[in-house]
C-alpha cells in the first residue's frame, strides 16, 4: 500500500497570563484539523463461466460461481486533543526560559521569568491506524509566537515529542504523542496574548 501522510497543524498562544492554544489541519476547523486516507482496497467481484456442450440429441449448459473478497482498512487519523499550555508567565528584568516536557507535562523556568499559577502542559495528539503498521513521527523543531495587537514576538525552540521517530502501531492501532517545548522570554517581556503554530505530521508505511 502506498505511504500516505497526514498533518497536523497545532497552535499555542500565551496570555500575559500566557496560554499557547494549538491549531492543526480537517475534522474540526478550530485549532485542529484532521486529514484521513482510506487504504487499498480489493474490489469484491464474482466470475461466472457458462460452457455449453453438443450432445447428439440434447443441449447441455454447466455454470461455476468463483467468490471474491474484500478487505477495507479503516482511516488513518491525526487529532489535536490538547493544546501546548506554557501557562502564566511574569517577565523580569532579566531574560530567561519556559519549558514544557514532552514526557511528564512539568514545567520549569529559568533565569528571570516567573512561573504563575494556571493551567500548563505539553500539547497532546491521537493518530489511529491498523496493528503493525509503522509510522514516522516528525515536527518542527523551532517556531514564532506573537503578541495579539503586535509589538512583540517569542521564539519557541527544542519543540519534540515523547515517541521515536520510527514507531509501531500497537494491538489497540492507537498511538498518543506529546508535544513539548522551549519558550524564550525576553527581558521585560511585552506582556499580552501571544500565539502561534507548529506542524506536526504522521507518515503511515
Amino acid at each position: 500500500m502506498p505511504a500516505s501522510s497526514i498533518c497536523a497543524s497545532a497552535g499555542s498562544s500565551m496570555s500575559a497570563p500566557t496560554r499557547w492554544p494549538a491549531n492543526i489541519p480537517a475534522a474540526s476547523p478550530s485549532p485542529s484539523p484532521i486529514s484521513e486516507r482510506i487504504g487499498a482496497m480489493r474490489p469484491l467481484f464474482t466470475l461466472c463461466a457458462i460452457g455449453a456442450a453438443a450432445i447428439p440429441g440434447a443441449a447441455a449448459a454447466q455454470s461455476a460461481t468463483g467468490q471474491g473478497e474484500v478487505v477495507i482498512v479503516r482511516p488513518l487519523s491525526l487529532v489535536n486533543t490538547e493544546d501546548l499550555r506554557f501557562g502564566s508567565l511574569i517577565a523580569g528584568t532579566a531574560g530567561g526560559s519556559a519549558v514544557i516536557s514532552q514526557t511528564s507535562g512539568a514545567r520549569m523556568v529559568t533565569g528571570g521569568v516567573t512561573g504563575a499559577p494556571g493551567d500548563f502542559g505539553p500539547a497532546q495528539f491521537v493518530t489511529a491506524g491498523l496493528a503493525s503498521i509503522v509510522v514516522i513521527i516528525s515536527v518542527d523543531n523551532a517556531t514564532t509566537i506573537t503578541r495579539a495587537g503586535g509589538g512583540a514576538s517569542m521564539n519557541v525552540t527544542d519543540i519534540a515529542t515523547n515517541r521515536p521517530a520510527v514507531s509501531l502501531f500497537p494491538g489497540s492501532g492507537v498511538i498518543d504523542i506529546n508535544v513539548g517545548g522551549r519558550l524564550t522570554v525576553a527581558a521585560n517581556q511585552m506582556p499580552g496574548d501571544y500565539a502561534g503554530t507548529f506542524n506536526l505530521t504522521v507518515f503511515y508505511l
